[in-house]
């Protein structure tokens, strides 16, 4: 199951008590990001890979990647980088994060095999470039996820009730949106790219949320 949240600034007490609210969601692990221009948090559900090495966010580079849910399509994309020429281990070609070629040594081949083959993940998941000041990109891809609106400030989270806490107005992405998160904006867009429009709700402080 697992869980996700995360804003465009720094707030560590902030980030904790919402990831406090979904830790159902992930007993396993609780993990956490933080710069001046973002935080992130991960609720972790292990199962069929519990070594903590897989305990998310993830870092490589200028990357910060926060995925809940399962790679259904795991053998389909693994034959889109069987052409990389990279070194490789028990026939599995080797990528980093980017998609680049890995070729810098590595442990036990079953240490890192599975977690290198399913990097594909970046284009279906909660990314994060630091490259780009202040922005958040959070895709929905089977798991719920939501955006929360307030002054000057955006948040993005697997339940709206971790956002209820900052905010009333709340949007779901529907299953292939897109959303980019800056404090001062939010655009969406469905599976086709193209830029939409989302259906804000106002919620009262008895509603009962149901994510959708």
């Amino acid at each position: 199951m697992c869980a996700i949240n995360g804003f465009n600034y720094k707030d560590l007490n902030l980030i904790k008590k919402m990831s406090a609210l979904t830790s159902s969601r992930g007993p396993d692990n609780e993990g956490f990001y933080s710069n001046e221009n973002y935080t992130v948090a991960h609720n972790r559900l292990a199962i069929i890979d519990p070594e903590i090495r897989s305990n998310q966010p993830f870092h490589f580079k200028n990357f910060i990647l926060s995925f809940n849910g399962e790679i259904f399509n795991y053998i389909e994309n693994e034959y889109s980088i069987q052409s990389l020429k990279t070194l490789t281990g028990l026939g599995e070609p080797k990528i980093n994060l980017d998609g680049s070629a890995y070729n810098d040594p590595w442990g036990r081949p079953q240490n890192d095999g599975p977690a290198l083959r399913g990097i594909n993940m970046i284009r279906l998941y909660k990314l994060l470039n630091k490259n780009y000041k202040n922005i958040i990109i959070g895709a929905r891809r089977g798991s719920p996820l939501a955006v929360g609106y307030s002054n000057e400030e955006n948040y993005l989270g697997s339940d709206s009730y971790a956002l209820k806490s900052m905010t009333n107005k709340i949007s779901y992405l529907d299953d292939g949106d897109l959303c980019v998160l800056s404090k001062d904006k939010v655009e969406f867009y469905d599976v086709n790219k193209r830029k939409i429009n989302k259906k804000v709700y106002a919620l009262s402080d008895d509603e009962n949320i149901s994510d959708k």
